[in-house]
C-alpha cells in the first residue's frame, strides 16, 4: 500500500534515518524531527516523500524532489488547476486552514477521477506557499 502514488518527474534521493514512528507506506510524506525523518501530520508541509516502509531507527530513502504524485482528495473536496492543496489526516488532501502550510500544486484536473488528484509535490525549502 502507498500513500501517494508515484507518477512522474525527476526525483531527487537522499538517505535519512527513521525516527520515533515508523514510515508504515511506500511514498509517504515525511517531515524532520530531531534530524530524522517521521510521517507528516495533518497540515504540515512534507519535506519530502519517503520512496519505501522503514522500522524506526532504520534508513530509507527520500524524495526531496519536486516530483508529480497521485493522492486521494479529503470528502467532498473539489480542486482546480493550480489550486494549492494541503496534507490533511490519513495522506488525504484538502483545502487546508490559515494555519497550514501548502504541500504542493494540482497539476492536472479530472473532475471525474473518483476523489483522486494530481498534484506536484513542493518539499519544505522550495518556496514556502501559506494558505490564502
Amino acid at each position: 500500500m502507498s500513500a501517494w502514488k508515484y507518477l512522474r518527474g525527476e526525483r531527487v534521493l537522499v538517505k535519512m534515518t527513521v525516527g520515533a514512528t515508523a514510515i508504515t507506506y511506500a511514498n509517504t510524506p515525511v517531515v524532520l524531527s530531531a534530524n530524522t525523518i517521521v510521517p507528516a501530520g495533518d497540515g504540515e508541509r512534507p519535506w519530502g516523500v519517503a520512496v519505501t516502509p522503514a522500522a524506526i531507527g532504520a534508513q530509507t530513502i527520500v524524495d526531496i524532489g519536486d516530483t508529480v504524485y497521485q493522492g486521494k482528495a479529503a470528502t467532498s473536496m473539489n480542486f482546480g488547476l493550480g489550486d494549492p492543496v494541503y496534507l490533511a489526516a490519513s495522506y488525504e488532501l484538502d483545502t487546508g486552514t490559515s494555519a497550514n502550510l501548502s504541500a504542493g500544486n494540482v497539476v492536472d484536473y479530472n473532475p471525474a477521477s473518483a476523489g483522486l488528484v494530481v498534484f506536484v509535490c513542493t518539499p519544505s525549502g522550495r518556496g514556502v506557499t501559506t494558505h490564502a
